[in-house]
């Protein structure tokens, strides 16, 4: 716990707080009383490697564990990277933790040395029955449109923000409301940095209401979900426009994890949603309304034996994407494809492999399908293979080596392709089956 106050103020500040509204709780307390900093609850809560779409069940079952009644937790999350990647295609890069774009990345190699992401988070327990959670998100590389020096890509903006009620030492269920993860699939990744594509492809966040109840090993929960195409990943339309009007769509996940021994556990699950990301039309456009929901299910298990662990996890939508299809020859030959994910991967933990700190050594595979067999948006992929270390409970250093392959953004994914003129040509598509890209990532995630 870290009590230096100018550090406090320069974080309270940044998150919005007055010191008016700081100094006045029940017990008139003064500034450092009341605010506390825990780097690994900051580090548990803030990092999308481990829990994403399970956030609100992890702070069910650890909130007692770190935070005290009646404080408010600050914290900081940064991580910075330095990367190099090549392509075999000029100006298309399929590594979609930065934006993908030529805007951004041009030629056949490009390089960099980037602060990905910063974010701040402030959370606490208000009563033993009520808490709260909220998250500022910085993100330039991972932000569409413009430069990287556009203001509308250097804004830091409400990423998350939730009110909570459980209490685990009376009762086995919880509910949480407001912008979060929503509990579909598992979403977890075993690399120390990148995202799988199932991630990319299925994770949703919105507005919502998630009901869940964490017994023994077995989670399950009910999410109301607010509609509208404005969240891509849970997108049910409303009248056929992308106005959230309305709670129309739900997911429901169910999971059970047994723990064998000390160092063996299995867990496995399965998730529904009503409404998925893939429902526009022709031409595909991100946030698009569509004029239909399509569903999708996913199935995921993971298994933990002494220093290994093993995942794999399988997502799919019950109907075809219609924007899949491009009416215009000679893309027309191919029809619209339902869409699904698949990632599989392992981690093994070398203990005290270095100056007495354990390296974790992983590999994940995982790919996107949205295309018929031959269609240039068939698939993308990416291989990924990790080495990290804690140098800290709260600092990782990673290294990652990523082969990509195919290029498939979901940004007009079937076409048309618009051209260095600005003009739309019809029967072309930007989605390239042939990219290969390889790309070679430093970086450093630490928390306060």
């Amino acid at each position: 716990m870290i009590k230096h106050q100018t550090l406090l103020w320069t974080l309270a500040a940044i998150l919005g707080l007055s010191s008016t509204s700081l100094a006045c709780d029940k017990h008139n307390n003064d500034f450092n009383d009341i605010i506390r900093m825990n780097s690994e609850y900051s580090y548990k809560m803030i990092d999308i490697t481990n829990n994403l779409s399970k956030k609100s069940q992890f702070f069910f079952q650890n909130k007692e564990k770190y935070l005290e009644e009646g404080k408010l937790y600050l914290g900081a999350s940064i991580i910075g990277i330095a990367d190099y990647q090549k392509s075999n295609t000029d100006s298309k890069f399929n590594y979609l933790m930065q934006v993908p774009t030529a805007a951004n990345q041009v030629g056949k190699s490009v390089s960099e040395m980037v602060i990905h992401s910063m974010k701040f988070q402030a959370s606490g327990s208000l009563t033993p029955w009520l808490s709260f959670y909220g998250e500022l998100f910085y993100s330039p590389q991972q932000i569409n449109g413009g430069t990287n020096i556009a203001i509308s890509r250097n804004q830091t903006h409400v990423r998350k923000a939730w009110i909570f009620i459980g209490n685990k030492e009376i009762s086995p269920v919880y509910a949480s409301l407001g912008k979060q993860n929503i509990p579909f699939g598992l979403m977890n990744t075993m690399s120390p940095f990148s995202s799988s594509l199932m991630q990319h492809a299925f994770a949703p966040v919105a507005q919502s209401a998630v009901f869940g109840l964490d017994y023994q090993g077995l989670n399950t929960s009910i999410t109301a979900i607010q509609g509208g195409a404005q969240y891509r990943a849970a997108n049910v339309p409303v009248k056929e426009t992308n106005v959230p009007s309305k709670i129309n769509n739900f997911a429901a996940d169910l999971s059970y994890e047994h723990k064998f021994a000390d160092h063996i556990s299995a867990l496995v699950g399965g998730s529904y949603i009503k409404g998925s990301a893939y429902n526009q039309e022709f031409p595909v456009v991100h946030f698009g309304p569509g004029n239909i929901y399509n569903p999708a299910w996913d199935v995921y298990a993971r298994i933990k034996y002494e220093n290994i662990t093993l995942q794999a996890e399988y997502a799919k939508t019950t109907k075809e994407w219609p924007g899949t299809h491009n009416p215009s020859a000679p893309l027309n030959v191919f029809a619209a494809s339902k869409v699904d994910a698949f990632s599989v991967g392992g981690k093994y933990r070398w203990n005290n492999a270095a100056y007495g700190k354990d390296l974790d050594l992983s590999l994940e595979y995982s790919d996107f399908r949205a295309g018929p067999k031959g269609s240039p948006w068939r698939m993308q992929s990416q291989l990924t293979a990790g080495i990290s270390t804690m140098i800290t409970p709260t600092v990782k250093l990673f290294i990652e080596g990523i082969k990509g392959q195919g290029y498939s953004p979901l940004h007009k994914i079937s076409g048309d392709h618009i051209d260095a003129t600005g003009a739309t040509v019809p029967g072309t598509t930007h989605s390239d089956k042939s990219v290969r890209n390889y790309v070679g990532l430093v970086g450093i995630q630490a928390a306060l």
